[in-house]
Order: C-alpha cells, then sequence, then structure tokens
C-alpha cells in the first residue's frame, strides 16, 4: 500500500503545523498547545486520547487505534511531543519555528527530533484506517519531558499497566547514514548528567589579587582537567569495571559491520580537531560500547564586551557521561564523587540533573527485531545496519522494565540531521519512504 500525493501534502502540511508550536522544556504554554494540537489530530483521525496527568507533572498522551477487527496483537509508538531551545538563533538559517523547505530539506526545531516520526506514524495508521486495513491494535505514549529526562513517566508506566499493554515497541528515532543505509537500534546507553559549582569567594575580586588567590575559573579547569587522559580515556578508578560484560562475541561481530568511519563524523560535523581513536573499527567499538565524559557547558567569571579584571567567585560546569549498558548511574556519581574528592576537590559540589541505565535487546535475533528490519529494506530500497546500542539515550529501561516487550528504534533522522543543533533537519525523501515502512511494519504485525 502506498501514500497518495494528496496524502503526503497532507501528511507534510500537519507536520507544518506541528512543528511551528514552540513545546520546549518549561513552557506551559508550548505543552498546552502540543497537547491540544495531538488531541485534536488523533481523534480526527479516528483514535481515542487520554491527557494522563502524570501527577501534575508534563502530561504524558494515551492514544489508541482499534484494529478493523478483533485483533490479539498491539503494536506501541513511544515519542514525545517536547524540544529543545532553539539556543542562539543567528545560527540558523531560517526561524526554527516556522518550516522552511530548501532543495529537499525541511528544517525547523523538532523535525528529526521527534516531531517527523509521530506524524509519519500517524499518517500511516490513518492510512491503514481509511482502508480498513488495520489489523492490529496501535497505541502512543507520547509525553513531554524527553529532553529533560524523562524524570516522571515512570508513575505513568507503573499507574496504567492496562492502557499501555503490547506485544512490541517501536522506539523514537532512527536514521540512513551517509551511504544511505537505514540504521536501526536494538538498545541505547545510559547517562548520568550532572551539574558542578565551584565557589571561592564571597564576592568577586580585583584581578590584582590573582596573584595569591584562585579564582572559581582556574580551579574549576583544574578539576576538570583531571577527568581525562590525552587520549579523551576517564581517570576515574574503577569506571570501566563493569564493561566487559557487554562485549559478548555476537554483539562484537554486529559492530564489526557497521559501516561507520572517521570519515564520516569528519564530513558531517567538519571537525577541527583529530579524533581520539586511530582506526574505523576502534571508533564503532567506542561509540557502542564505551562509556564517554564530555564537558557540555562551561561557565564562569566575565564574559561580556570589553573587559572587567576580576578573580571570579563561581564557576559552574555541566558534565555529560554517556554510560555502557551494564554500568549504574548512581555507581558513577560515587565514583566521580570520591574522585574529585581525593584529588583535592572535595568543595567542588555535584548536582545530579539526569541519572538512567542503559537498556536493550539481548537477542539481536529477536523475530520483531527482524521484522523491522525486512520491512525497511523493502520500504527504503536500501540495506539496513542494526546497531546493538544507540550512542544516545532514552527511558528504553522503564518500557523494557514494565512491558517486557522486544523495543526496536528507527525514525526519519539522517547524518546532518543536527538534532540538538541549529538548522535541524529532515530529507522530504527520507520522510515519505518512512511513512511506507510504518505502513510496511504495520501490515506485517
Amino acid at each position: 500500500m502506498e501514500l497518495t500525493e494528496a496524502e503526503y501534502k497532507t501528511s507534510l502540511a500537519t507536520l507544518a503545523d506541528y512543528l511551528k508550536i514552540r513545546s520546549v522544556p518549561h513552557s506551559p504554554a508550548g505543552v498546552k498547545a502540543a497537547v491540544d494540537f495531538l488531541q485534536k489530530l488523533i481523534t480526527g483521525l479516528g483514535g481515542t486520547v487520554q491527557v494522563l496527568d502524570n501527577k501534575g507533572h508534563v502530561p504524558v498522551l494515551y492514544a489508541h487505534f482499534c484494529a478493523d477487527e478483533p485483533a490479539a496483537r498491539t503494536l506501541l509508538f513511544y515519542d514525545h511531543y517536547d524540544v529543545l531551545d532553539a539556543g542562539d538563533l543567528d545560527e540558523w538559517a531560517s526561524d526554527p519555528f516556522l518550516p522552511e523547505v530548501r532543495d529537499g530539506i525541511l528544517y525547523a526545531r523538532g523535525t528529526s527530533d521527534n516531531k517527523g516520526s509521530l506524524i509519519q506514524r500517524l499518517t500511516a495508521v490513518a492510512k491503514l484506517r481509511r482502508a480498513h486495513a488495520l489489523h492490529c491494535n496501535v497505541t502512543f505514549f507520547i509525553e513531554g519531558e524527553e529532553e529533560t529526562g524523562s524524570c516522571h513517566i515512570e508513575s505513568t508506566l507503573a499507574a496504567h499497566p492496562a492502557l499501555f499493554a503490547c506485544d512490541a515497541c517501536i522506539w523514537e528515532f532512527g536514521s540512513r547514514d551517509a551511504r544511505g543505509n537505514v540504521e536501526l537500534f536494538a538498545g541505547v546507553k545510559g547517562l548520568l548528567y550532572v551539574e558542578l559549582t565551584c565557589v571561592t569567594a564571597d564576592v568577586d575580586i580585583h584581578a590584582m589579587f590573582g596573584g595569591a588567590i584562585e579564582g572559581a575559573n582556574d580551579r574549576m579547569i583544574k578539576a576538570l582537567a583531571t577527568l581525562k587522559n590525552p587520549a579523551g580515556r576517564v581517570r576515574i578508578p574503577h569506571f570501566y569495571d563493569s564493561i566487559a560484560a557487554e562485549m559478548r562475541p555476537r554483539l562484537l561481530m554486529s559492530v564489526d559491520k557497521l559501516p561507520l568511519t572517521r570519515a564520516d563524523l569528519q564530513a558531517a560535523y567538519g571537525l577541527r580537531q583529530p579524533l581520539h581513536v586511530g582506526s574505523d573499527a576502534q571508533l564503532r567499538k567506542r561509540l557502542t560500547f564505551a562509556p564517554t565524559l564530555t564537558v557540555s557547558g562551561l561557565a564562569g567569571g566575565y564574559t561580556g564586551p570589553g573587559q572587567k579584571s576580576i578573580v571570579p567567585r563561581l564557576a559552574t560546569a555541566k558534565l555529560d557521561i554517556r554510560l555502557a549498558r551494564q554500568q549504574d548511574p548512581v555507581e558513577v556519581e560515587r565514583q566521580l564523587r570520591q574522585y574529585l574528592a581525593a584529588g583535592g576537590f572535595s568543595d567542588i559540589g555535584i548536582t545530579v540533573l539526569e541519572a538512567q541505565p542503559g537498556s536493550g535487546l539481548d537477542d539481536l535475533d529477536d523475530p520483531f527485531l527482524a521484522l523491522v528490519a525486512k520491512t525497511a529494506a523493502t520500504a527504503y530500497h536500501s540495506n539496513v545496519i542494526t546497531y546493538p546500542v544507540s550512542f544516545g539515550t532514552g527511558p528504553f529501561y522503564l518500557f523494557k522494565r514494565y512491558l517486557h516487550v522486544p523495543i526496536v528504534s528507527t525514525g526519519v533522522g539522517w547524518l546532518k540531521e543536527n538534532a540538538h543543533g541549529p538548522n535541524e533537519s529532515i530529507r522530504l525523501a527520507d520522510y515519505r519512504l518512512g511513512i511506507g515502512h510504518m505502513l510496511a511494519v504495520l501490515a506485517s504485525f
């Protein structure tokens, strides 16, 4: 079954309207607008919707489409309606909340993460319903806190087991690589995101005393410099101890087949510095299985126009620590605190902003993964590459814990989508092919 030109144009128009909604974190107006939009859209397509208050936090939407005839199986889609803030508007070539197509590419915040994939999926469900060919039940779990850690969705899963009961789940993201291969993901890394705070005095001090007084910036930089060696390996004792359990032969063999290269990253991001890996094989293994520690933010002192000669009293840094599936974020937090204290930096405060373990399929021969891969190959007329673990993260572990079903991630992204950055985008050709893939998955399921 293929989408007609009219159906495709309607889907794109719907996506454009959805992308105009500024559903950024901590925006009650944006949250309400997104929830209202999706309620109206889904009910208009013949689905039922419940807005779950999530114990007073940002609501979760439950949406359900019954099969056209009694069906024993239910497929669940996980998506989110929140998007990151646009950041520096000067880095965007167009308004991030006014979708614009240039050379077959649609630019707007949320195109790839994750509004494009959600509308793809709803388009496919609606197409099958109109044809009376929806042969499985379809449920959507659509949350609004994914970009801030999904910190309140566990209560929803725990409180509504019957609503979200299913036989398999399609996750939020996926992409095509530099060669056009479709990328599927069978798991995600974990994440520990912390803010470090260094306070060295009650007030900023004149810089003429810098010969005697260590400022907060200098101290924070010293502490950060101890965390990794020049090759990028984390120096925290026992940080890597639990990773050996992940290195099963079947998973290692799957990574050896991945086509990702150092040249791909150089071309996609215009990197100015050499990578921390000396070979493509090392790159694939490190990104898939190894944990990482990245200074994602650093602030302190005076950064305005001109000069202001001070010894700063306050400095902050944000650390993004991606965890291998076997690592416990609570244990890694303990290791970080112990390491800084042992190095003479016990005065640096640590605040955990997000913590979640990794998760995923333990069996890469899972039948549902095979179904998603087979239908992707047909729909995209392309090779399909399965990553045992995504380099990113998400609340995979909660869905696995409460639903006990296979989860596979696929979506509308591409190598230069720039999710979380300026000029986020999807390619229109991928968008249309992805709708075909969803039609095939639903038909086969």
